[in-house]
């Protein structure tokens, strides 16, 4: 009888202890009331490790936001209207009728957003006619000759561009000339010695070897920090362009040479220093779009303002 007296005392004076205890627990309160403290199993998914921060408190006297307005409807547009509704305010509707269809896919919910996908469908078919037309009718603006997409015109161009730049380094090879920037052990600057083998029996170069561990005050005045690098000089001034870092094909490094000394010499600008000569007037220089009478227009600016979307 004492023993069990003594085990029933043990057990209550157990749970006392555990009650005082858990009243310093934070988010847990033992008094009845709640806790301001949200416990652990409230607020685990939130913090800096999940990209989430805590939903900041309301304020009670804060105005509630404003309700959204309803999605357009496809009931509220004519089947004419359709045609010449304005591109925002249909890719909405189009938007708005597909995830009704995919949310409840009924016939009739799947066949309004069919048939609004093909006046889309026909509306772009429209649009690629007459630009085809005005390609065809307005070179300045096309590319049509200048990026052709079959075989014949695609050797056509690579032949007409390769003798432009075959010129243009024949021309140039007595007022430039190559520095190449190489350091011991480097395994890429083995691969780029061959290539440049072959540009030199080409065009007739002279390339300088500079090593940027003999001659460091080199590879800091053109502020090279890697090796291999290629760089273009300008014999008769100080004017100097990378023209390769790292190992360059043979091909990249004469089309990077040859659009460097155009723009070295002048006959060409940063802005067009892509266009080969047979470009020019076409469609892909710039001074040609100026001229036509495009320098107020900015790209994408609707023909109309957008229409209001019902409420």
């Amino acid at each position: 009888m004492h023993t069990r007296s003594s085990d029933l005392l043990r057990g209550a004076l157990g749970l006392l202890f555990v009650a005082a205890g858990l009243a310093f627990l934070p988010g847990l309160a033992v008094s009845g009331e709640p806790s301001e403290v949200p416990s652990y199993y409230e607020s685990r998914q939130q913090g800096w490790f999940w990209y989430r921060d805590p939903a900041e408190p309301r304020d009670p006297t804060e105005e509630p936001p404003p309700e959204a307005s309803a999605p357009p409807s496809l009931d509220a547009y004519a089947p004419d209207e359709l045609w010449t509704l304005h591109p925002d305010e249909f890719r909405v509707l189009l938007d708005t009728v597909f995830k009704g269809a995919l949310q409840q896919p009924s016939e009739e919910n799947v066949l309004a957003y069919k048939r609004l996908e093909t006046v889309a469908r026909l509306r772009a078919a429209r649009f690629a006619s007459v630009a085809s037309l005005v390609s065809l009718k307005h070179p300045e603006i096309s590319t049509l000759r200048d990026a052709p997409s079959v075989n014949p015109g695609m050797r056509a161009r690579r032949q007409v561009e390769g003798a432009e730049i075959d010129g243009t380094l024949s021309g140039a090879r007595e007022g430039f000339a190559l520095l190449y920037f190489t350091s011991p052990g480097c395994p890429f600057c083995t691969e780029q010695d061959a290539i440049l083998r072959y540009f030199t029996a080409k065009h007739g170069w002279e390339i300088k070897r500079i090593d940027v561990g003999r001659e460091p005050q080199a590879a800091e005045f053109f502020r090279v920090s890697t090796t291999p690098t290629l760089v273009l000089i300008q014999r008769s001034s100080d004017a100097a362009l990378p023209v390769g870092v790292g190992v360059v094909g043979l091909s990249t490094l004469e089309r990077n040479v040859f659009r460097g000394v155009r723009l070295l010499t002048g006959t060409v600008t940063e802005e067009d220093l892509w266009i080969y000569d047979y470009q020019r007037g076409g469609g892909f220089d710039p001074a040609a779009v100026s001229s036509s009478g495009l320098q107020g227009v900015e790209p994408g600016s609707p023909s109309r303002p957008a229409a209001q979307l019902p409420r």
